[in-house]
């Protein structure tokens, strides 16, 4: 029969925080697992845009880049920016699963 002493014993408790402590490392690797493999999906869909849509992508993703600052850079208006951020976003959507999807449309949105 399971006793409520046997949970105050030192071997048990280590045990619980063992089990606990594996578990939250099982539950971040399968977090960062899932991020990279994200990551990883995201940047071969960039790979396979035009050359004009990577410009974008590098702009956005890498340099960090504003709407505005696209804008001025590339001599366009931010609309024509946005518009842009709309056409890369409906090319990334027909090559990505939805967790990467997700994600590009984040920093694009931004």
């Amino acid at each position: 029969m399971y006793s409520r002493a046997f949970e105050d014993t030192p071997g048990h408790a280590r045990s619980a925080f063992i089990r606990q402590d594996k578990a939250d490392f099982e539950d971040d690797f399968s977090v960062e697992l899932i991020r990279q493999e994200t990551i990883d999906e995201l940047i071969a869909a960039v790979d396979r845009l035009p050359e004009d849509m990577r410009q974008l992508c590098v702009m956005i993703f890498r340099e960090g880049m504003k709407t505005a600052e696209i804008a001025r850079q590339l001599n366009i208006t931010e609309s024509g920016v946005k518009k842009k951020k709309r056409r890369l976003l409906d090319l990334l959507r027909k090559s990505l699963s939805p967790e990467a999807l997700f994600l590009a449309s984040i920093i694009l949105t931004n």
